[in-house]
């Protein structure tokens, strides 16, 4: 019940998810920077290939980094929150860098590599 009352005072300061439904072309997802909203520096990439969703995150500088929503302790789907991601199952969580910073879970979260350019952000699957 504690965990539970911490994930929804996390999400209840937070801005509202911003998903984007993607479509995958050569083993790649493009998504147009205009998909980040004021005030909310995450996007929330689904498609019905993916086992699990996509956290695109931006950070300061036009920097990017996206994550695989899948917790790397038992492969549960994760929560998202204001500042990270949670594991209901067991408690893992990490940080908006992909980092573990609560156990079982010992190892960080599948990153995927990016190219950027003014418009979009390419993930390559």
């Amino acid at each position: 019940m504690i965990g539970v009352s911490i994930i929804m005072n996390s999400l209840e300061s937070c801005s509202p998810l911003n998903y984007y439904e993607s479509s995958i072309e050569q083993g790649k997802i493009i998504v147009p920077i205009s998909k980040f909203i004021e005030g909310n520096n995450m996007v929330l990439i689904k498609n019905e290939k993916l086992e699990y969703d996509i956290a695109l995150i931006s950070y300061p500088n036009q920097q990017f980094k996206a994550f695989e929503l899948k917790c790397t302790h038992q492969a549960n789907s994760l929560v998202v929150t204001k500042t990270g991601f949670y594991c209901n199952l067991h408690g893992s969580s990490y940080n908006l860098n992909g980092k573990v910073i609560n156990n079982p879970a010992t190892t960080n979260l599948k990153e995927y590599i990016l190219t950027t350019n003014s418009e979009s952000i390419t993930i390559n699957l």
